[in-house]
């Protein structure tokens, strides 16, 4: 079972109780709202999201919210967009349901296509709202650096994001600036002034110092709040706290590490104890803390820290969860590490069984990883990795797998494969058959390959088929269909899919058709729409080239169906429907609906940034412009698709669709007519081929029915498209119907 998103991660933040009022702050907040970004950059303890839940409290009741607190493990692309769209959920139910669906088949899970489809979703939305991301600092993948450039540059009105963060994004913050379109709150207008000082001392903390003490006291801690935090704390009860304020160092290190260390030796042992051993987490609650300590008073002790403002902060959530504040944790934990650097494998791996009780796993793996546990950690990874694959978390499992050692992997076969599978669909197929050969190895030698064959079949089945390798790919797949496990529908998906590609290619259109009929409905079974629509596509693509155009509209129109958004829209996966919709149209003689068909296959195929439909789709496009007379249109179309072929790895039978669009350029266009006669007639072993063609035989079959050679077939082939002045086996069909020859 994969790991659910995190809720607490999705909470509003919440004011905390007898805080001081930023007015002023507030005010901007509210006014930033005009713009497209507000930028709130400051380091740790400047009051960022103490501000933000001011203003969510004070301000934002009319304007519904989604906010994400992020962390490292947010760094895996698909995380990131799967805790946005969660959190868009919460300003409407059902936003970006569309996406999560085409989401799990995606091998570029941020393309344009992805986004594009989630704006146009948020852009819907009736009212305005806000998307605060809080920790932005966290986040070092460019890829999502890119995304969130592509979501700003595209914002709806209706949208306003808010970018709480330590460090300044990567964005064209200069440009949006000079627009007018970026407000920005940094540590200058966070610190606190005199009167702020004063009266948080006096009225939150219950400290009357005098003027000049205060005065000393911002002047030491620059007005930063939680510097005087601290302060307050460590002043609080003594005689004469003027001698405590002027032992301070200055600059922010100093004051935390001379603070902290004083706040902590005020408290009980136990406390102390209890604060070390817990400074390993990112959240808590009072059971994951009585696991790492021991005791039984997790939960007491939370809410003592919490109303002593001893730096936790609720989140909320079935559990109580908090979180230490994180300058916090961070010296505490610093402090752990010196101390009892001995204790923290224990810990760690403490907190991974916890969170493997819980359904956790996503942490489970993380603190298995970090207690050196690589045994344990692979264990889990083991039975949780395919849920992850299936979800498209590609670059967090590749992140794990790194962290493991090559024995931990070695020592888990099912592990092995599916290391493979996360580096297939990385693009990564250098190292794809060590993996697959220490799996098949070390299962063999445990008595277990018949359990693990079939999956191993399908990896080498895929990655012979994105090497081009179409017999080794076709021998693997029917294996692997053979020793699959019925219920992993996924995968028999897939591998049918490949068998009717290799079948397509080869123009054996029966069990072409029969393959991509049972990816579709094995691909609908296991929730993958991309299978499911690429491969009823493809039965399209069989039917048109055996002549049955109204059994091709109907795969065609099933597959549109798949592929149609919740508001009705066509989404980017159907791109490759609309290129053999443009193909069906041509082959009728509809030049206009092939056009149009065409025009939509090549938009659709340019959001979802697939070469393969884009060229077919200009293919097809060349040839209505052709036939209807418009011969530099037809050119620039075949260009394009010609550019296109030569830049990206594309089907195998792409070179010769491109050689018969060139020569049908080459040749004078027809005027649309009916033809009626032959000046060179079919002979009577044509005309039995030619039915054949059209009843879908392939070669092979059509030898064997008619008990001739496959050369002898071939010869007839080129003999009827030469008389019937066409190219191929549908063009055939329908000329020879429009003259009554069938």
């Amino acid at each position: 079972m994969t790991s659910p998103l995190i809720a607490t991660k999705l909470y509003i933040p919440k004011p905390r109780q007898g805080l001081i009022s930023r007015l002023a702050l507030l005010d901007r907040l509210s006014e930033g709202l005009a713009g497209r970004l507000t930028l709130i950059s400051a380091s740790s303890g400047y009051g960022k999201t103490t501000l933000m839940a001011e203003w969510c409290a004070e301000r934002g009741q009319n304007y519904p919210m989604a906010c994400v607190s992020l962390d490292e493990g947010d760094n895996d692309p698909v995380r990131f967009l799967s805790y946005l769209i969660a959190a868009f959920q919460n300003v409407q139910e059902g936003l970006g349901q569309d996406v999560i669906a085409i989401l799990q088949g995606s091998q570029n899970p941020l393309d344009a296509a992805i986004l594009g489809l989630l704006i146009n979703e948020l852009s819907a939305v009736p009212n305005d709202f806000v998307l605060a991301l809080e920790d932005y600092h966290v986040i070092e993948t460019r890829e999502i650096h890119q995304m969130m450039i592509f979501i700003l540059e595209h914002l709806p009105p209706n949208m306003h994001l808010v970018i709480l963060t330590r460090a300044d994004p990567p964005f064209p913050l200069a440009r949006l600036r000079a627009r007018g379109e970026l407000s920005e709150i940094r540590a200058k207008d966070l610190r606190f002034s005199l009167d702020d000082t004063t009266a948080y001392l006096q009225d939150m903390v219950g400290l009357n110092l005098s003027e000049e003490n205060v005065q000393k006291l911002l002047d030491r801690t620059e007005g930063w709040i939680t510097g005087l935090q601290l302060a307050a704390l460590s002043i609080q009860g003594q005689e004469n706290p003027s001698e405590s304020i002027s032992a301070f160092g200055s600059g922010q290190g100093y004051i935390v590490d001379y603070l902290i260390e004083e706040v902590l030796n005020r408290q009980t042992e136990s406390l102390k104890l209890f604060l070390l051993k817990t400074s390993i987490l990112n959240r808590l609650n009072g059971s994951l803390c009585d696991a790492l300590t021991g005791q039984n008073d997790g939960e007491s002790t939370l809410e003592h820290l919490d109303k002593a403002n001893l730096f936790v902060s609720p989140l909320g959530g079935e559990y109580r969860w908090y979180r230490y504040h994180h300058l916090f944790a961070d010296v505490i934990f610093n402090r752990l590490q010196r101390l009892y650097p001995e204790r923290i494998p224990d810990l760690h791996l403490r907190a991974a069984k916890w969170f493997e009780q819980h359904n956790h796993y996503h942490e489970a793996i993380e603190h298995a990883l970090s207690a050196d546990e690589f045994q344990y950690a692979a264990d889990l990874l083991q039975s949780d990795a395919l849920d992850f694959l299936a979800t498209g978390n590609i670059s967090t499992l590749l992140a794990w797998f790194k962290r493991l050692p090559d024995d931990a992997i070695k020592e888990h076969p099912r592990l092995s494969v599916h290391c493979a599978w996360a580096l297939m669909l990385a693009g990564r197929l250098d190292n794809i058959e060590k993996f697959i050969s220490s799996a098949e190895d070390v299962a063999r030698a445990r008595n277990e390959l018949d359990r693990l064959q079939g999956d191993i079949a399908a990896v080498r089945a895929y990655a012979a088929s994105r090497q081009g390798n179409m017999e080794r790919a076709r021998d693997q797949a029917h294996k692997a269909l053979e020793w699959l496990a019925e219920d992993n529908l996924t995968v028999r998906s897939v591998m049918s899919f490949i068998l009717g590609g290799i079948y397509y290619m080869r123009q054996d259109f029966p069990n072409a058709f029969a393959a991509m009929e049972e990816a579709s409905r094995v691909g609908e079974l296991a929730g993958n729409i991309n299978v499911a629509v690429s491969a009823l596509s493809a039965m399209g693509s069989v039917l048109v080239e055996q002549g049955n155009f109204d059994e091709a509209k109907r795969s065609f129109e099933r597959a549109l169906k798949l592929s149609t958004g919740r508001r009705g829209q066509p989404l980017p996966i159907a791109s490759s429907t609309y290129a053999g919709l443009a193909r069906l149209h041509l082959a009728r003689k509809d030049l206009q609906s092939a056009r149009h068909f065409a025009q939509t296959g090549i938009a659709l195929g340019e959001q979802w940034e697939n070469a393969d439909s884009q060229v077919g789709s200009y293919l097809a496009l060349a040839q209505a412009e052709h036939l209807d007379g418009n011969i530099a249109e037809a050119q620039s179309a075949l260009d394009q698709a010609k550019r296109l072929a030569a830049t990206h790895n594309l089907w195998a039978g792409v070179e010769n669709d491109i050689a018969n669009c060139e020569a049908i350029l080459k040749t004078k266009p027809a005027s649309g007519a009916a033809k009626t006669s032959l000046l060179d007639p079919l002979s009577g072993r044509e005309v039995e081929v030619l039915r054949l063609f059209a009843e879908g035989f392939s070669n092979q079959e059509i030898a064997e029915k008619l008990i001739i050679s496959l050369g002898t077939v071939k010869a007839h082939s080129s003999n009827i498209y030469r008389k019937l002045d066409v190219r191929n086996r549908a063009q055939a069909v329908i000329a020879a119907r429009e003259m009554d020859l069938l």
